[in-house]
């Protein structure tokens, strides 16, 4: 089997299976979080999982393509959630040489078109329960790139750089930097992102087409069959998200489904381990010997037992996170703002949560104090103090 971990590389991962690779940034100041994606002909009918982000993947869709196309009488682009990274390059599809050609979206997808305005409101509404830039340990080497960007000098000095960072801190500015904070992110995030052209013109939902149950072994999904490809409803990682299923080859391409912690607002972590459990259940049945995912893993994992520690290993992810977030609201009986939790968490949590937090902006283009605060709003009694800050207490 062909290997490269090169950015937008096909990958032939099975006869006329193609992976196309996608990467994690370095940082989000300068690099774009790319999702793999898949291309597979069954028959005479060829299907683009999620279209990718970027030339190299659009490059890597059309030559695949080209390659595949000869004989076949339709393309179906299949979408697993709206968010850009997994369609920005959607109108690709126009471009594929066969005459037919169709298009499936959900039909829960329409908020998250509006890309820029969905995530700069969700990052502006943090900004109401914590302080963003408080804690974060920003080094002034990943710093300097961002900040010449925006027009400061290269040579500025970085001694005074750090103290100016320290007297807007004990000036008390850095809340009134955080209430900006979603224009800033989504304005800086934009200018790193290539191109993007999330087509959904003649797009179908999947809603549409008849709904159908899907059982195997002791996994049972509602979704949708578009073609030879069973689409399983997730709803766990965004409230429109999908799984893809290939019968034939006893494929599943998880796309974003691993995500078992609360990243975003719509994120639905119980959801989500359900649909975990569902796939530990169709592998028990020995309906699946490989599975893919958008962003985690990037590698395809084969074999029952890799497939069964890699599900497992996400499930425990989402237990050690509620066990820590869950064991820290116990220390505070009168309620805790999101920066006080933080804190509380860097100092005590270890494990899982450590590993999150190094996993947050700019490494990738979430923040964990965000994550904190979807968990309270799912499992905590939010209230106010005398000053009027909103706190969140354990439910009762």
């Amino acid at each position: 089997m062909e290997s490269s971990t090169v950015t937008g590389a096909a990958v032939e991962i099975g006869p006329d299976l193609y992976l196309v690779r996608g990467h994690h940034p370095t940082s989000m100041w300068s690099d774009s979080n790319v999702p793999n994606i898949l291309v597979w002909r069954a028959g005479r009918e060829l299907y683009l999982l999620d279209s990718g982000l970027g030339p190299a993947q659009r490059g890597a869709i059309q030559d695949v393509c080209a390659t595949l196309a000869g004989g076949c009488d339709r393309v179906t682009l299949l979408n697993s959630h709206a968010h850009l990274d997994h369609m920005g390059n959607n109108d690709v599809l126009a471009q594929i040489p066969i005459a037919e050609r169709q298009h499936y979206i959900s039909s829960l997808s329409g908020p998250y078109l509006d890309t820029l305005n969905f995530f700069r409101n969700a990052y502006n509404e943090g900004a109401g329960y914590f302080d963003y830039l408080a804690g974060l340990r920003w080094d002034m080497a990943e710093l300097l790139p961002l900040l010449v960007r925006c027009g400061l000098s290269p040579d500025a000095d970085q001694d005074r750089l750090r103290a100016a960072a320290v007297a807007l801190a004990d000036a008390g500015l850095t809340p009134v930097i955080s209430h900006f904070m979603g224009d800033l992110l989504i304005r800086m995030i934009s200018e790193t992102y290539p191109a993007a052209h999330p087509d959904v013109t003649g797009a179908q939902t999947y809603e549409s087409l008849p709904q159908q149950t899907f059982r195997y072994g002791a996994a049972e999904w509602t979704g949708w069959r578009v073609g030879d490809v069973e689409v399983f409803r997730a709803h766990g990682h965004t409230a429109d998200g999908v799984l893809f299923y290939l019968p034939e080859r006893q494929f599943l391409f998880l796309a974003d489904e691993t995500t078992t912690i609360p990243i975003w607002r719509d994120t639905d972590p119980d959801a989500a381990a359900r649909n975990l459990a569902g796939v530990l259940a169709m592998v028990d049945a020995g309906a699946v010997q490989a599975v893919a995912a958008g962003h985690f893993p990037l590698e395809v994992v084969s074999g029952a037992d890799d497939i069964r520690t890699l599900v497992r290993g996400y499930l425990a992810q989402k237990a050690a996170f509620e066990s820590a977030v869950d064991a820290a609201l116990v220390a505070f009986p009168d309620g805790v703002t999101i920066d006080e939790l933080y804190d509380h968490l860097a100092a005590t949590g270890g494990g899982a949560v450590t590993a999150m937090m190094g996993m947050q902006f700019p490494r990738m283009p979430t923040f964990f104090k965000l994550t904190l605060l979807n968990h309270c709003r799912r499992h905590c009694v939010e209230i106010a103090d005398a000053a009027g800050r909103p706190r969140f207490r354990a439910a009762r």
